[in-house]
């Protein structure tokens, strides 16, 4: 991640901010980006992709996850047994070789660039969390 903590804090503040205001959420996801050096997306899930709030991802890319790659993707689904605020790595779910990530890894993510991808889950409801990822 660019920046040290002076970025970890305004990054904290805009997320707080974001949930105040509507467009708050795509500028956050910019910030994101910059920070991170890569695609951003929040994503809002249960035991399925209900929508994403703000990406990086060109429309197509976000649509081609939401209509198939979701269900490749084991990022969210270990995020949904995992604590608030965890970080789950992309590398280690390639160890781990989960059904279909060979699939999503150099179907989905290689051709827009990314061979790395984070995960972390900063919200979380009932039955319902927000997924954060970062692609690099």
């Amino acid at each position: 991640m660019r920046g040290g903590e002076e970025t970890v804090a305004a990054l904290t503040a805009q997320a707080y901010d974001a949930a105040l205001s509507p467009g708050g959420w795509q500028e956050l996801a910019v910030s994101l980006e910059r920070a991170f050096g890569g695609p951003i997306a929040l994503c809002r899930h249960s035991d399925r992709p209900l929508g994403i709030y703000a990406s990086t991802l060109d429309p197509a890319t976000a649509s081609d996850y939401l209509e198939h790659y979701w269900r490749l993707d084991h990022g969210p689904k270990r995020l949904a047994r995992a604590q608030p605020a965890e970080v789950v790595l992309g590398a280690n779910l390639r160890k781990a070789s989960p059904p279909g990530w060979s699939e999503y890894l150099n179907d989905y993510l290689r051709p827009i660039g990314c061979d790395e991808i984070l995960y972390a889950s900063p919200f979380r409801a009932a039955d319902e969390f927000v997924v954060l990822s970062v692609s690099r």
